[in-house]
């Protein structure tokens, strides 16, 4: 068993108290101290993502990797400002959570879509299948785990070399996801017919056999390419983000 040992600051490095630590896919959360750390224990071995969220605060998520040991991590949350248009709701309210992805599911704003009424149609054994319904994105195998990476159809990633195809970010509950490294080898070079060179994106690249499974999801929400990315995603940090899948759970 392992464990990890952590603090959460702001951008000055000041300690920040009642920041919720959690790790995805799982029920563990604790909740920082008054000197901002956290200490998760008996942990079995592996790769697991975590992720520090406080209010009035932008969340960060860490890849981090379990060993028979204390791994130590640290998040420096940035203050946000967020200003919420008023929602009006008729007949059975919705968790306000929710009300972000209602809303752009009634405007159809996004470019691909899934409820939970979907997902139950469908019946998915993963919820990475229910992407591969999604003709603005393909599936990338990658690793000898049978894993995933999401690559946009409809944006490429323009460099000195040309232009490239390139990787999709991943957010659950408004949290941005920690990549995995891009691959270091290319299985064939661009123009020889074979697969695409793939470019490193800014937020690396979310193995899609970590999102939650799909009686977790509430909905699913795909944005093809920069345009389509609402603002409020698509900021500063972001702004190189070629598409965007954002996951939201029960």
């Amino acid at each position: 068993m392992g464990t990890i040992d952590g603090i959460v600051t702001d951008t000055m490095l000041r300690p920040l108290t009642g920041a919720t630590v959690s790790i995805l896919g799982s029920s563990i959360r604790v909740v920082t101290g008054d000197n901002g750390r956290f200490r998760i224990s008996a942990l079995e071995s592996g790769e697991v993502i975590v992720i520090a969220q406080r209010l009035g605060y932008e969340p960060l998520s860490a890849r981090v990797n379990v060993v028979i040991d204390t791994e130590r991590v640290s998040f420096a949350l940035e203050r946000v400002t967020t200003a919420l248009d008023t929602v009006k709701v008729a007949g059975a309210s919705t968790p306000a959570r929710f009300a972000e992805f209602e809303s752009r599911l009634k405007n159809k704003a996004a470019t691909a879509a899934f409820t939970r009424e979907d997902i139950l149609k469908v019946n998915p054994v993963d919820t990475w299948q229910m992407l591969s319904r999604v003709s603005a994105l393909k599936l990338v195998p990658h690793g000898a785990n049978g894993g995933w990476w999401a690559v946009s159809t409809r944006a490429m990633r323009v460099s000195a070399a040309g232009a490239t195809p390139c990787f999709m970010s991943v957010m659950i509950d408004g949290v941005m996801m920690a990549g995995d490294p891009p691959p270091i080898k290319p299985k064939a070079p661009a123009g020889s017919g074979g697969d695409p060179v793939l470019n490193d994106p800014p937020g690396g690249t979310f193995d899609l056999t970590n999102l939650p499974p799909p009686d977790q999801i509430h909905g699913i929400e795909v944005f093809g390419g920069p345009a389509s990315i609402p603002p409020q995603y698509n900021g500063a940090g972001n702004a190189k983000m070629c598409g965007l899948i954002v996951i939201w759970t029960r």
